[in-house]
C-alpha cells in the first residue's frame, strides 16, 4: 500500500508541476499506505464491496508546498 500511495503522490506532484508549481517547493512527497491516523479500516464491506467514503479518505494525497521567498 505504501508504494501505491507514493505513486499517487508523485503523480499529483507531476500534475501540479505541469500546472506551474515549482517542484522545488514540494517539501514532502510520500506514500503512507495504511500508516496514517485518518486511515479508515475497513474500506470494504464484509462481502468485498468498496465503501466509497472510507475509500476516498484512504486514497487521498497530501503534499506540502512551501512558499517561495
Amino acid at each position: 500500500q505504501t508504494a501505491l500511495g507514493l505513486k499517487r503522490a508523485q503523480t499529483v506532484a507531476t500534475v501540479l508541476e505541469t500546472l506551474g508549481v515549482d517542484r522545488t517547493q514540494f517539501t514532502t512527497i510520500t506514500g503512507v499506505g495504511s500508516h496514517f491516523p485518518e486511515y479508515k479500516r475497513p474500506d470494504r464491506s464484509a462481502n468485498g464491496v468498496l465503501l466509497p467514503a472510507a475509500a476516498a479518505v484512504n486514497r487521498s494525497v497530501r503534499i506540502t508546498i512551501t512558499p517561495t521567498c
